[in-house]
């Protein structure tokens, strides 16, 4: 690890840094309250701040506050984050909002350790938030700022490594200014956002790269360290894309854990199996018509996913799965408020024409 930079001159120049090109113009920076400052911080988790600014937006105005968010009922909070992907982060934000309701007033904590007890919120997030809005000083280390330290000290390992981590957590500490926590923040976030980028970082702009040992020695791309490549897994389902007379689709709500947890997609079954038997068994319904559709791929973090949809035509004299809360009818050409993955989103707009 380079010795070049000592924490007053780091945090001194990229506050001035700050002072000069910093973000200070996005959505949540205009009104400093927990409760938005909460919701970007969760939206950018693994998300860019371009594909953010709409979703948060339009998020806003459906859920202006604690009380809105937490009073909400499921599938309205899933379907104003569909599309945004990491499911789970919907589902801990809805929890999490009621649970401030109900243990805090509605007011969002001020103590960290209470803070980083609600659902979805690790230390880099509370930190953040905390210093953002109270003006607190907790160091942050999110994906940019491990991207900025792994550079600016030459920090070998793979930052997921306990070892590692615990260094760039005590060095992020050490840099983090008594003053100005929030501008500062801000400042080592945007400057992995915008300067020390993951492809291209724009070294010759940057305000501490005299003192960045991956400056010095060209080897920006060598950090930080990635994690080691296992096999990537392939997953095949069938899906079923049961169609009544009328147009309407069956779709099935999926369990709240897994991929694409709490959202309604329509019904799976093993590539190989006997998908009509299956259709007549699981739901009563006699089957007029069936095709296969075009294949679908979808990547997902640890595995491929090659879905192989099938379109069936069924009659409508057994409906008693209407009394399933579990299962509804959905019209594609007239979309009902519900959480959808995107990827079946797209399937069902494509169907409909």
């Amino acid at each position: 690890m380079s010795e070049n930079a000592s924490a007053l001159p780091f945090s001194h120049k990229l506050l001035v840094w700050f002072d000069q090109h910093g973000r200070k113009t996005l959505p949540w920076q205009q009104n400093r309250d927990p409760y938005r400052v909460w919701v970007s911080e969760i939206m950018l988790q693994q998300t860019q701040v371009k594909a953010v600014i709409p979703y948060f937006e339009r998020f806003m105005q459906r859920f202006p506050d604690i009380d809105s968010l937490a009073a909400a009922d499921h599938d309205s909070v899933m379907h104003h984050w569909s599309g945004l992907g990491y499911y789970a982060r919907a589902r801990n934000l809805h929890k999490a909002a009621r649970m401030i309701v109900a243990d805090h007033g509605s007011k969002f904590p001020e103590d960290f350790e209470q803070v980083v007890r609600l659902p979805g919120i690790g230390k880099s997030t509370a930190g953040a938030i905390l210093a953002f809005c109270f003006g607190q000083h907790h160091a942050i280390l999110d994906g940019n700022v491990k991207r900025v330290l792994t550079r600016h000290y030459g920090i070998e390992g793979y930052p997921g490594v306990r070892k590692v981590e615990q260094t760039l957590w005590d060095l992020a500490k050490k840099l983090t200014p008594e003053r100005r926590v929030g501008d500062y923040t801000q400042a080592i976030m945007d400057l992995g956002a915008t300067l020390c980028t993951r492809s291209r970082p724009d070294c010759p702009q940057c305000p501490v790269a005299e003192s960045c040992e991956a400056s010095r020695t060209q080897t920006q791309s060598r950090y930080p360290f990635r994690k080691p490549k296992a096999a990537k897994k392939q997953k095949e389902i069938a899906m079923l894309i049961i169609q009544r007379q009328s147009g309407e689709i069956l779709l099935e709500k999926r369990a709240e854990t897994g991929i694409w947890g709490g959202l309604w997609s329509v019904p799976e079954e093993a590539k190989d199996s006997d998908l009509l038997a299956a259709v007549k068994e699981k739901y009563g319904f006699q089957v007029d018509d069936t095709k296969p559709l075009d294949v679908m791929r979808h990547s997902f973090t640890h595995y491929d996913l090659l879905a192989h949809p099938h379109w069936i035509q069924i009659t409508e004299k057994q409906l008693r799965i209407m009394d399933c809360e579990q299962l509804v009818w959905y019209n594609p050409g007239s979309p009902q408020n519900i959480g959808l993955p995107a990827v079946i989103d797209r399937l069902l707009a494509k169907i409909a024409g």
